[in-house]
């Protein structure tokens, strides 16, 4: 058999080449597939995620940044041409006929094409995602920054009787309202501990002897909490001496006073609410 008989056998049913054909049709699904991953991610996921990184100014680790370059080729483009180098060499891999070696060629040019395409979109993928978590996680730190520095206010005001202004005010923004709460155990852990921060921070800005017993005795309602979170109350021994309670008491000791003495000379709780829409 010569090498021209050679070449015309390479498809024959039952032949080596024949066999290679499935797996040939595999990496043409795989990369059609790859492809347009790769084109939806270039659409959709990498813009949001370049946009929320810069708008949140976030840091990204280096592997992680290196695939958030501003500017991308157009999808488009990108899909067009490897869509085509694909079929370009699907066709050489079925159908060359004239050298054995050359459908090898084509063969490993297509397997080569679609593990490049999938790693790439894998990569792209995975540094899609972590930068929008990342971008994520600081929209939501600073959203939590920006309500418990609203909520320390309004708890000002509170303090200071202004009750009905800070109404008003929450009238106008867009339905943000406050919901009187009842009980302290209504809040839950992480709730009850932004509470308890607010409350020492209107306490740090405050030399108002009447808005620190006000203040603290808010706090006692939190005393629960202290049992699990000690650390949170550290101040508040020292605060409610200044405030005029008893020295030398423990923490829980000077919650418990406090307690006791709600609405007396002046130590009457804040009422408790939640901000909600």
């Amino acid at each position: 058999m010569d090498k021209e008989e050679a070449s015309h056998t390479a498809f024959v049913p039952g032949t080596a080449s024949s066999r290679q054909i499935p797996r040939v049709l595999g990496y043409a699904l795989v990369l059609t597939g790859a492809t347009v991953a790769l084109w939806l991610v270039l659409v959709a996921l990498l813009p949001k995620a370049i946009y929320y990184v810069q708008l949140y100014q976030v840091k990204l680790p280096g592997p992680i940044s290196a695939g958030l370059v501003r500017s991308y080729p157009d999808p488009d483009y990108v899909a067009g041409m490897v869509g085509t180098v694909g079929v370009l060499l699907l066709i050489g891999a079925l159908f060359h006929r004239r050298h054995t070696g050359m459908i090898k060629v084509f063969r490993a040019g297509l397997a080569i094409l679609t593990g490049a395409v999938t790693l790439l979109v894998l990569y792209l993928l995975c540094a899609g995602y972590v930068a929008t978590l990342m971008a994520t996680q600081q929209q939501t730190n600073e959203l939590t920054l920006y309500r418990m520095t609203f909520e320390g206010f309004a708890l000002l005001d509170l303090a200071e009787g202004r009750i009905e202004q800070l109404q008003a005010r929450l009238a106008k923004r867009k339905g943000l309202r406050m919901v009187e709460v009842k009980s302290a155990s209504e809040f839950n852990e992480d709730e009850a501990k932004e509470r308890v921060w607010n409350l020492l921070a209107v306490l740090a800005r405050s030399d108002d002897t009447r808005i620190s017993k006000r203040g603290l005795a808010t706090l006692a309602l939190f005393r629960p909490l202290a049992t699990a979170r000690p650390s949170l109350f550290d101040e508040v021994p020292r605060l409610a001496v200044k405030a005029g309670a008893p020295p030398g008491q423990s923490l829980q000791e000077c919650l418990e006073w406090m307690a006791a003495n709600s609405n007396k000379d002046g130590w009457e709780p804040l009422p408790l609410f939640k901000l909600t829409r």
